[in-house]
């Protein structure tokens, strides 16, 4: 280590070099690192939950749902028209109604009460949609936008697109914290002014290294995704 230590000394101008083509070419590496938002990623392997969904995805072709839709004080025309206009969502794959289950045009009182209040019960429908995974927030955004008051959303999209909004939202907020508070302890414990100025330099640094070289796992969690930069 002292014999690296000395080398690097020796020759100033390479390693600030060195360095600085390593922290450009990790800055870049670090755009093709994805962030995986998906909560049932991180459950065990052997939980009923994660069994249950492989199961799902070997027996049928397509994907499984990942967001509910409910609206209250609708017909079953106005619902209609709101499938259609959820179809036209983009990032939306698949929307799924009554009118899959049975035949609308029918009066709904000879049809299976039991199918039928699965999906529409005392003027309320129920939508089972299919989200892109790589359009949670978008679509989560423009659905929320063509629903009426008193809508609810719920799924493993909604939660999704919820973890990567307050995801950033919160380091934002603790940047502005730390970094001042950093700053104050550092200059109120160092001899220059100058001293602080390279500490954050070489934590930076540190940070970007430690982004740009996640490349070889492919992808991160949005739990490292948000706590890398604060520790």
């Amino acid at each position: 280590m002292d014999n690296i230590i000395r080398f690097f000394l020796r020759h100033k101008v390479f390693a600030i070099l060195l360095f600085g083509i390593a922290t450009v070419a990790c800055a870049l590496l670090s755009t093709t690192v994805s962030v995986n938002y998906n909560m049932v990623d991180y459950l065990p392997a052997d939980s009923p939950s994660t069994i249950a969904l492989e199961v799902m995805e070997e027996e049928y072709n397509q994907a499984t749902p990942n967001m509910r839709v409910m609206v209250p004080n609708v017909s079953i025309a106005q619902a209609l028209a709101l499938k259609e206009q959820l179809r036209q969502v983009d990032g939306v794959n698949e929307v799924s109604w009554l009118d899959d289950s049975v035949n609308i045009y029918a009066p709904v009182e000879t049809q299976d009460q039991d199918t039928v209040e699965a999906w529409y019960k005392n003027n309320t429908a129920l939508f089972s949609l299919t989200i892109d995974p790589d359009k949670h927030i978008s679509a989560n955004q423009a659905i929320r936008a063509l629903l009426p008051e008193g809508s609810a959303m719920s799924g493993e999209s909604v939660n999704s697109a919820s973890a990567m909004s307050s995801t950033a939202q919160e380091v934002s907020n603790m940047m502005f914290i730390v970094v001042p508070i950093i700053l104050i302890i550092l200059f109120l414990t160092t001899d220059s002014w100058f001293e602080p100025i390279l500490f954050l330099l070489t934590v930076g640094i540190a940070i970007v290294f430690n982004m740009g070289t996640n490349a070889i796992f492919g992808e991160i969690s949005f739990v490292t995704q948000a706590a890398a930069s604060i520790l």
